[in-house]
């Protein structure tokens, strides 16, 4: 069977900064404490995340039985043993996600003693089930984006968070990563390519518009201090793109979700 690993740091004190330096990579899916929070289906949920979390993709094993999955685990990860201490010891928390397929038994296939282990480690061993088939190795449709759809939503943005004042939140999902980029607007007039922004894009450098899966500006903003200002803005841009295609308008936010070229 196909089992994949991963380790989760989760922690109201450290930040995924923390948790980047002391294991090495960076993280695969990440939030900090304070980002705006949204659901798996890229909904704003309302509110903010409470603490910082970092998830690292460790292996995929294909005929890899539980057993042998936790030994690598448990031998690969031993020189973070400090890391997870301090983390648990910050009031966080260290967990090894193992997903293995749906109907594969776990109960009497993993010995205690590797249990204890992984423990004593200073982790603690989660399992999950996977209903998908990574091993259909089914190659993803190249997305070929509606770009006059995206530079107007994006014009309208630019037109809205023009004012003087707060600016907008801008969350930013990209295709084929998990993460939610919390980011700016784009404010360069010249900011507009046929295929992407030019540096620094939303603030992180260019962007490609085939990149980006979907942008949300939340009702509510960070700073609850410039509310007033805020929601001039958040209203302007409802105004301005209401009837576009792509955009969904919702008390939380304004959605716009790149749609495919005719």
């Amino acid at each position: 069977m196909t089992v994949t690993s991963s380790l989760h740091l989760t922690s109201t004190l450290l930040k995924v900064d923390d948790f980047e330096r002391a294991v090495g990579p960076r993280a695969d899916f990440h939030w900090g404490k304070g980002d705006h929070a949204f659901s798996l289906e890229g909904r704003h949920l309302g509110r903010f995340q409470s603490n910082s979390h970092s998830q690292f993709d460790l292996f995929e094993g294909r005929g890899l039985a539980l057993e042998d999955a936790l030994e690598a685990c448990a031998t690969g990860l031993g020189y973070l043993r400090d890391v997870f201490a301090r983390v648990r010891g910050a009031g966080g928390t260290a967990e090894l996600h193992i997903c293995h397929p749906i109907g594969a038994s776990v109960a009497g296939t993993v010995p205690s003693a590797l249990l204890n282990d992984l423990e004593d480690l200073g982790l603690d061993v989660v399992f999950e089930i996977s209903r998908s088939d990574p091993e259909r190795g089914e190659s993803p449709d190249v997305f070929t984006p509606n770009v006059e759809a995206i530079q107007s939503f994006l014009q309208a943005l630019m037109d809205a968070d023009d004012a003087p004042g707060v600016r907008l939140d801008v969350c930013v999902k990209y295709r084929n990563d998990r993460s939610v980029y919390e980011q700016w607007t784009p404010n360069r007039p010249d900011a507009f390519t046929d295929y992407g922004l030019r540096d620094p894009g939303f603030g992180s450098g260019p962007v490609n518009y085939s990149d980006i899966e979907w942008i949300c500006v939340p009702a509510v903003p960070r700073g609850t201090s410039s509310l007033p200002g805020y929601l001039s803005k958040f209203d302007a841009l409802i105004a301005l793109c209401a009837d576009m295609s792509g955009v969904t308008i919702t008390r939380r936010e304004v959605t716009f979700r790149t749609i495919a070229s005719a």
